[in-house]
C-alpha cells in the first residue's frame, strides 16, 4: 500500500504549517530539511509556510 501524499500546509491570511512536530513535518510531500535545525526550511516563525508550490496548492484544494 503507498503512503498518501501528505501536505500540512493550510491557507489562511499567510500560508500556515499545521504539523504538530518535526516529525510530522518530515512526513509532508514539501519538507525540506532546515541547514541550521531539525525542521523543515519551510516552517517560519513557528508556522508560517513559505514554500510557493503548497500555498498554490492550498489555494486550490480550497477552491474545490
Amino acid at each position: 500500500m503507498a503512503n498518501p501524499v501528505v501536505s500540512f500546509c493550510k491557507r489562511e491570511m499567510m500560508s500556515v504549517c499545521t504539523a504538530g512536530s518535526d516529525t510530522d513535518q518530515e512526513r509532508c510531500v514539501f519538507y525540506e530539511k532546515s541547514r541550521s535545525k531539525n525542521k523543515c526550511m519551510y516552517f517560519i516563525y513557528d508556522e508560517y509556510c513559505d514554500c510557493l508550490k503548497a500555498q498554490m496548492d492550498a489555494i486550490i484544494e480550497e477552491s474545490l
